[in-house]
């Protein structure tokens, strides 16, 4: 198997792929894969992203929330560990996050969020 480059801005996690290589084209990793990231520097304007744990209340009726820091360059949000999808799950204005109703974190839901 050979190894290809991840597109600009996209996050890899190594440790995942190499327990779960099938699950790769899916973009699918596990609440408890390893949270070691990598990102791309060439194309987050050198910096390296800071992990960060919104705030607001995961009880399956909020869908705001609020990062800690706010994004220069970018901002991944991760929900059980799965990167989610701004297009389709979330809106973000300055450091709001707002999920869209069918993607409201559950209790019990992790939310992280990698800011640069």
């Amino acid at each position: 198997m050979s190894f290809t480059p991840p597109p600009a801005n996209q996050l890899v996690n190594f440790v995942a792929a190499s327990r779960k290589s099938r699950l790769i084209p899916s973009g699918y990793f596990s609440p408890n894969d390893s949270t070691n990231w990598i990102w791309d520097i060439s194309s987050s304007g050198g910096g390296i992203p800071n992990p960060v744990t919104p705030t607001g209340a995961i009880d399956g009726v909020n869908a705001v929330f609020v990062s800690p820091t706010a994004p220069t360059v970018g901002l991944a949000v991760f929900r059980n560990g799965i990167l989610q999808d701004p297009a389709l799950s979330y809106t973000l204005v300055g450091s709001t996050i707002t999920f869209n109703a069918a993607n409201i974190p559950q209790v019990g839901d992790d939310l992280m969020v990698l800011v640069d």
